[in-house]
């Protein structure tokens, strides 16, 4: 068996701005590391000149980018959430043609990429439309695809797509899960069976979210990073805040698009001087605002497996967040003083509205949370967990993953 792969990698979302994009930088550092090679299809943006150009670990040759907002493509990319950080599409507003026109554009960078490359294997992310062209197009070629989660909630809210989409992914050689739950949903909405599903989690870099000295209290500094969206629950966070009388400052990190965008902003900048809006930041940022922070929140209504509660915990943060089931598998033997979870009290696909109750229970986690961070009680850190979530120990199940669909498809 070869041990050196050459990987093509394919993403429809930009890499510098999406949790899948980071995902995929990080399985093209650790295959520099073992020696494979990568190429990178993904999307970009003409009048931005965005799409990776710049990315560590890949020749600028071994990327191909498809341009949006260009001649070809005249429209934003669509997003795999309906709220992105940047101005995007949503799959479920674009017309026949526009359909027409990113699978024909796709499909013509798909083709290219593997003339160019022959690559010993395809690794999608998502289990999307591109997911399952490139599937169809290149069956003779072993094609692995990792689940990120919003391509579930697209499955289930987008009827229109779901016979497409089925036709490739039902016939992926190996599909990676972020998580226990995860995988079971993937086979109930796939019909994958169990034994094509492989889990192998995700990571956090652990050369830089390392723990810091935190500043004295009070007042006890809670951060919040991701998206500035209903979705993401900033709405029930905002009301939670107004009910915790202790000594608090929040800083948000995060960018907020659209009306959803605005509006939730403007309840965030609503609680006054306690509150800094730091906008988007790179990792290296984010760790260290982690780093100097007390508490992290993360009141989302979906998540798949939430990366960012692993660079939390490891740069020695509490941590409160929404009783995700992927939230619930990364909880298992990390103490509630910790990781507390917070029991949904509204649909996962709810969107916000004035009339709506908030978490109700998520003021009183915060306030424990902050009560203990008074007390001077540290946070009990799982060292031994946290080194099942970095990206080496990912990339050796993905890894794995590669070589079973490489054997179970090699000529006898």
């Amino acid at each position: 068996m070869r041990k050196n792969l050459k990987i093509l990698h394919v993403l429809s979302q930009l890499p510098e701005y999406t949790g899948s994009g980071h995902y995929v930088q990080a399985l093209l550092a650790e295959s520099a590391k073992k020696g494979h090679r990568c190429f990178l299809l993904s999307a970009g943006i003409d009048r931005w000149n965005l799409g990776g150009k710049d990315l560590p670990y890949i020749e600028e040759k071994n990327q191909v980018v498809v341009p949006f907002e260009s001649r070809r493509l005249p429209f934003p990319i669509p997003g795999m959430s309906d709220v992105m950080p940047y101005e995007h599409s949503r799959f479920g507003d674009l017309t026949d043609r526009q359909m027409e026109l990113y699978e024909e554009v796709f499909r013509e960078a798909l083709i290219h990429s593997v003339k160019t490359f022959a690559p010993d294997l395809i690794h999608c992310h998502h289990l999307w439309l591109l997911t399952s062209m490139t599937r169809l197009l290149f069956p003779e070629i072993p094609v692995v695809a990792t689940s990120h989660g919003s391509d579930l909630r697209q499955m289930r809210n987008l009827p229109r797509f779901k016979g497409e989409v089925l036709e490739g992914c039902s016939k992926l050689n190996r599909v990676l899960s972020l998580s226990s739950p995860q995988k079971d949903e993937i086979r109930d909405i796939y019909g994958i069976t169990s034994e094509r599903i492989s889990i192998v989690g995700g990571g956090y870099r652990s050369d830089l979210f390392t723990p810091q000295e935190k500043p004295e209290v009070p007042p006890v500094t809670l951060l919040y990073g991701g998206k500035i969206s209903s979705e993401k629950g900033i709405p029930w966070l905002a009301r939670s805040l107004g009910k915790v009388h202790l000594p608090w400052r929040l800083v948000v990190a995060g960018k907020g698009t659209g009306q959803d965008g605005k509006r939730c902003v403007d309840m965030i900048k609503a609680l006054g001087s306690k509150v800094q809006l730091v906008g988007q930041v790179p990792p290296s940022k984010m760790a260290a605002l982690m780093g100097k922070s007390h508490l992290f929140v993360l009141p989302s209504l979906h998540e798949g497996l939430p990366l960012v509660l692993l660079e939390a915990l490891a740069c020695g943060c509490r941590v409160v967040a929404t009783a995700l089931p992927g939230v619930l598998e990364m909880a298992e033997g990390i103490a509630p003083s910790t990781l507390e979870t917070v029991p949904m009290k509204v649909s996962p696909d709810t969107v916000w509205n004035p009339d709506q109750e908030s978490l109700s229970d998520m003021a009183l986690a915060i306030e424990r949370q902050i009560g203990r961070a008074l007390s001077g009680e540290y946070p009990s850190i799982p060292l031994e967990k946290l080194k099942n979530y970095t990206w080496e120990s990912v990339f050796e199940k993905t890894e794995k993953a590669y070589f079973t669909a490489l054997e179970e498809t090699s000529p006898l």
